[in-house]
This record gives C-alpha cells, sequence and structure tokens, in this order.
C-alpha cells in the first residue's frame, strides 16, 4: 500500500512539474520565436532530463520526502517565475 501511495505522489510530482515547465516555458522561450509546448511534452521533457542527469545509487531508498521537495521545488519555481513574467 505504502508503494501504491508512493507511486501516485510521484505522479502528482510530473504533473504539477509539468504545468510549472510549460507555463514557465509559454512565458520566457516562447517570446523568442520557439513554438509554445503543452503539458504532455513538458512531462516528457523534464522526465528526459531526470533521466540523463539522474545519480543511480541502488543502496538509495525512495522516499516521499523527495517527492515532496520536487513538488515544492516547482511551486516555488513557478510563483517566482510569475514575478518576472510580471515584470516583462
Amino acid at each position: 500500500m505504502k508503494n501504491l501511495i508512493l507511486f501516485l505522489y510521484s505522479c502528482l510530482s510530473m504533473l504539477v512539474g509539468g504545468v510549472g515547465l510549460a507555463f514557465l516555458w509559454k512565458w520566457f522561450i516562447t517570446p523568442l520565436g520557439v513554438p509554445a509546448i503543452s503539458i504532455i511534452h513538458a512531462i516528457g521533457i523534464a522526465l528526459t532530463v531526470s533521466f540523463l542527469t539522474a545519480v543511480r545509487d541502488p543502496k538509495r531508498e525512495f522516499k516521499s520526502e523527495t517527492v515532496t521537495f520536487s513538488i515544492v521545488f516547482s511551486l516555488v519555481a513557478l510563483f517566482f517565475g510569475y514575478l518576472v513574467h510580471l515584470g516583462m
């Protein structure tokens, strides 16, 4: 049961990160002439970057605190991105 909850929590983290990346892309990259991306594309980009840059340690345990940090980090980045976007 704990693994199922952690899996669903990770899915929420991917969704929040994808929404954050899609908005940041729309606010800061699209004005440069690059096409906008959807939330699904943003999730795919985030997963690709995570896959390429992740530190793989088989002894490391996957914890809910790590997922919580990921969600909070995405929300904080979105908040500050929004503030910067207002100033543009």
